[in-house]
């Protein structure tokens, strides 16, 4: 698989935030269209429960073959589901331990399909995960790659921006005495 999955973002994490002093937002990714990447085992993992799973080895042919013709069952779609539940739970309690307001964006190009607002719904809504949904033009991006080019970057920023600055002020406003 291509990129990061959400474990290996929350371990990378794990790892990075303690040489922060005073972090102030932990920002997650979570891209329903991208799921898939949160399927992989093709290397060492977190499944339920974040516990450590090793990498399943294929032979060449076979990860040629489920690269060209993805197949999940339903019990690993349900695994997948709960694990980045869990995953995204653990970022933002760690988040939290250290101070810093955890906010998961959930980019979505264009129209979302049934299977991502299933994701969406089952991920992010159930889980009670604070999160920004930012809806992007399908054409921002860059040019033969999906990755967001400077109009989407420029739209996720500001989205993130104004939901730090939204539940910074409720913390402020949360945290003065209650005048008499």
């Amino acid at each position: 698989m291509f990129g990061y999955a959400n474990d290996q973002a929350y371990l990378r994490l794990a790892q990075e935030l303690p040489r922060f002093q005073k972090p102030v937002a932990v920002v997650s990714l979570f891209i329903p269209s991208l799921f898939a990447r949160n399927l992989g085992d093709d290397r060492p993992h977190l499944g339920p429960g974040l516990s450590w799973r090793p990498a399943t080895h294929r032979s060449w042919l076979g990860s040629l073959f489920r690269f060209l013709a993805p197949y999940h069952s339903e019990a690993k779609i349900e695994q997948g589901i709960q694990t980045t539940r869990d995953v995204l739970i653990a970022t933002a309690t760690l988040a939290r331990r250290r101070g810093a307001m955890p906010l998961v964006v959930d980019a979505q190009y264009g129209p979302e399909s049934p299977v991502e607002r299933m994701l969406r719904r089952r991920i992010l809504d159930e889980s009670g995960l604070a999160y920004a949904r930012v809806s992007l033009d399908r054409r921002w991006h860059l040019k033969d790659d999906l990755h967001p080019d400077p109009r989407a970057a420029h739209v996720i920023a500001m989205a993130i921006a104004a939901r730090l600055r939204a539940g910074l002020a409720q913390q402020a406003s949360l945290a003065r005495p209650l005048l008499q």
